[in-house]
């Protein structure tokens, strides 16, 4: 039964397909590993797949939701001296409990399948030795060895990868996509009464989910003020930065700004025109019902919309985005689901045709965010058409904001990660 993360079947509208360990094994090259875990009450099971090699390694282990939850206070609570001799004292315990021991040099790609508690975790910031070192930017971490992916299970995985399987439907079963525009960004931006007043119908749904107060980093998370959403300045510079790097080189892009960027253009079907699709805004989860957690677009009265497309929402949708990025807050939780994973933002996003996507794992900092998105586009964009890999461009800019001190702090650039490759 361990085994289920690696042998599975991939659903289509019209029919199931089989996929065995050496399906897998024919369309990862040879840099590229997943690393595969699960979790049951004594132990966890690592199940590391590389092109030639299946390696399985046991690890009895204790009080893993307690550690994982330790580990996250590190990486969240900046400013306690407390939490951050929690990171420091356990990333490498973790690294050293969970990374595989038969892993070759020659692997510099990981996709990491994590289970339960460790979905909430971004394996790149475990370090590789123990380290007393008082200066972020100098500490050993995993991500300075390998780019690093994630799905959250075998079956998402494969979702990211169906043109790769192409070959192996039956001919007309796919859609085949051409000429789409390059890129499309939303962001309400929130920053004037006529997009940041709370329409009726949301306002007592967000009180009740806005339970952070004090907050001093201008996170992506804080939702509203009194019965305002909170602006988010950093955004529209992100998206206005990232579009001239678009049109600088004759690409398509749009971006649907403050009132436009209301739910009624993401329901017109224009999203399905656009290769990559970036949503600049706050976003939400609820953990206990998935099928409600959500991200905010323009608080417009004027349109029969309530100005959140909740996940539930985002299943309808039609869309061919190779990748699609939240620049939000907590968009890659949700509640976990034996065998499936996270059922949240991320599942309905693949569900709706997205092959990758960018999610966050806590309550994002707004500046930083900005940053580290201008950079991670302007990588992509540098890259050649046929060498793009997202892992690497994403990889590239959380380097260099670790190599410029300023946000070299893992709270800053590790939340976001990639579902994908």
């Amino acid at each position: 039964c361990c085994l289920m993360n690696l042998s599975f079947k991939i659903s289509t509208k019209n029919e199931t397909t089989p996929i065995s360990i050496k399906d897998i094994q024919e369309i990862i090259d040879n840099k590229t590993a997943i690393i595969s875990y699960v979790i049951n009450d004594t132990c966890i099971y690592t199940f590391t797949l590389t092109k030639t090699n299946l390696s399985i390694e046991t690890i009895p282990i204790k009080n893993l939701p307690e550690l994982v939850n330790y580990y996250r206070y590190g990486l969240i609570y900046t400013n306690s001296t407390r939490f951050a001799n929690y990171y420091k004292d356990y990333s490498f315990t973790l690294y050293d409990q969970l990374f595989p021991k038969t892993l070759k040099k020659s692997v510099k790609d990981l996709i990491i399948i994590p289970d339960g508690e460790l979905s909430f975790i971004p394996f790149e910031t475990l370090l590789t030795e123990k380290s007393s070192d008082q200066n972020w930017k100098e500490l050993p971490y995993l991500i300075k060895d390998y780019n690093i992916s994630y799905s959250y299970s075998a079956n998402l995985y494969y979702k990211t990868f169906l043109k790769s399987l192409l070959p192996r439907l039956k001919k007309g079963e796919l859609p085949e996509v051409t000429d789409l525009n390059d890129w499309l960004a939303i962001a309400p931006v929130f920053n004037d009464e006529i997009t940041a007043s709370l329409t009726l119908r949301t306002r007592e749904l967000l009180h009740q989910l806005d339970t952070i107060s004090g907050d001093t980093t201008g996170t992506r998370g804080t939702l509203i003020t009194g019965e305002y959403v909170s602006p988010l300045p950093g955004t529209e510079n992100e998206v206005r930065a990232i579009f001239d790097q678009y049109d600088q080189i004759g690409k398509k892009a749009l971006v649907q700004i403050n009132n436009n960027a209301n739910e009624k253009f993401i329901k017109s079907g224009e999203l399905e025109k656009y290769r990559f699709l970036h949503f600049a805004t706050h976003g939400f989860v609820n953990t206990l019902k998935p099928e409600l957690s959500g991200i905010l677009l323009a608080q417009d009265s004027t349109i029969n919309e309530d100005g959140i497309l909740y996940s539930g929402e985002i299943y309808n949708l039609k869309l061919n985005s190779d990748l699609t990025v939240l620049s939000a807050c907590e968009t890659g939780l949700g509640k976990i689901k034996k065998g499936e994973g996270l059922i949240g933002l991320t599942r309905a996003l693949l569900y709706a045709g997205s092959k990758n996507i960018i999610v966050s794992l806590w309550k994002v900092a707004d500046n930083s965010t900005s940053d580290l998105m201008i950079d991670f586009y302007k990588n992509l964009l540098e890259a050649k058409q046929e060498k793009q890999e997202f892992s690497q461009a994403l990889r590239q800019a959380k380097l260099k904001m670790i190599d410029e001190g300023k946000y070299a702090h893992p709270f800053y650039w590790s939340p976001f990660i990639l579902i994908g490759k």
